[in-house]
């Protein structure tokens, strides 16, 4: 198995190891603790993060729709989009709001009603598609890997009343673009709908999916992190609350082994029609502090 730090061992033989260290892996897929923010861990020590540079930052404190962001759009049922003023409506829902968890500041709130014919969108995007956000375009040409990170907040289980083989309820969704073309296998982080708050991750092009052994913590706020590069082979890594959750290998990005050109991603819920009622109902998921940087951030 891979240890999540690019290293294969053997389950059945094999000692872990957290002599000296304060943070990160132990060899053998544990983890030897995590560190408290602002901290992160640097070489199994935990320190202040390294000066990283900033290609994109919401504006969800300060103004208004589509608060930093490229786009802001809801559509229900899905390619039916609704107007900024009809996005109050109880089955498809984006807008700002106090802190759900009490505290100080603002959230986007995102909600899609999943029991409906048409399924429904709600989505905050970013991209680089025809020249936007240069620096982080002529970035991701170099194949370096960007964070793209943010604070969730999810305040209720997903679990329907008979599980859906199909978990189509999209938390993020990456889009890589070569030669002008969108080319989606892509990359998204699904919610299982099978009551387990687990993080589910998806290639579009394959439908591989990876059940994290991670949690996504419920009625509080947690960070949520993504490593991801523009190479046409790439490992892709999820850190939640600065715990490793998810490592992809070789994840294929381009048809044909070309370097990424440009990118759009996507803060998302989104749902397919359901054959079963929901509860609760609408999916409803807030976020804030989205950043998208040369390095780490949270982990």
């Amino acid at each position: 198995l891979c240890n999540g730090l690019g290293t294969c061992y053997d389950p059945n033989n094999c000692t872990p190891d957290c002599a000296g260290v304060e943070c990160g892996g132990d060899g053998c897929g544990g983890s030897c603790g995590t560190c408290t923010p602002p901290d992160v861990c640097q070489a199994n020590t935990c320190a202040m993060p390294s000066a990283v540079t900033v290609f994109f930052q919401d504006d969800i404190q300060a103004s208004g729709e589509p608060w930093g962001f490229d786009e802001a759009l809801t559509e229900y049922p899905v390619s039916n989009f609704l107007p900024a003023g009809a996005r109050s409506d109880s089955k498809a829902n984006l807008s700002k709001v106090a802190d759900p968890a009490g505290g100080n500041g603002w959230a986007i709130r995102q909600a899609v009603f999943a029991n409906g014919p048409g399924g429904g969108r709600s989505e905050l995007g970013v991209w680089t598609l025809g020249g936007l956000h240069s620096a982080l375009r002529t970035y991701l040409r170099t194949g370096a890997p960007i964070f793209i990170s943010m604070e969730m907040y999810l305040p209720a289980h997903t679990q329907p009343v008979t599980p859906d083989s199909i978990p189509w309820l999209a938390l993020y969704d990456i889009q890589p673009v070569t030669n002008g073309n969108t080319w989606r296998p892509g990359w998204n982080a699904l919610w299982p709908e099978d009551g387990s708050d687990s993080l589910l991750v998806g290639r579009k092009d394959t439908d591989e999916e990876t059940y994290s052994t991670v949690q996504m913590p419920i009625g509080e706020w947690f960070t949520f992190e993504i490593q991801w590069s523009g190479g046409p082979n790439e490992t892709i890594r999820t850190w939640i609350n600065g715990a490793l959750a998810t490592t992809q290998n070789n994840v294929r990005t381009t048809p044909s082994g070309g370097i990424i050109t440009d990118f759009e991603t996507y803060i998302k819920v989104y749902t397919e029609p359901q054959g079963s009622p929901w509860s609760p109902d609408p999916v409803i998921k807030y976020v804030r502090n989205y950043q998208i940087t040369d390095g780490p951030r949270f982990h």
